[in-house]
């Protein structure tokens, strides 16, 4: 499940015309920005009858940005990271309701 799950992450991050690249694991050399990262952090399970296990999985979301020197580069690279992060927790395009039904 960890691995299905991971994947429909990847998949709807990779939809989003906003992030040039989409890597699944921490990247030490991004080519082009922006960039996500996207790496499991935890998981955890709770076991009590057969119809209320439930399992939780955890993973870090990294959104990267050039931040060119001078007020106006980093001006502009902030809004890009807003942009970004707004465009990926509002939108219709991470929906986050349906993530469960894809699985």
């Amino acid at each position: 499940m960890w691995d299905k799950t991971s994947k429909a992450l990847e998949d709807i991050l990779e939809a989003n015309d906003k992030i040039a690249t989409v890597y699944n694991y921490e990247a030490s050399n991004l080519e082009s920005t922006p960039v996500a990262t996207l790496t499991g952090s935890a998981n955890e399970a709770d076991y009590h009858t057969t119809t209320e296990n439930s399992r939780v999985y955890s993973f870090m979301l990294r959104l990267f940005v050039d931040r060119p020197s001078g007020e106006e580069g980093e001006y502009n690279a902030e809004g890009a990271m807003k942009s970004i992060f707004f465009y990926l927790i509002f939108s219709s395009s991470f929906p986050m309701n349906r993530l469960f039904t894809l699985l």
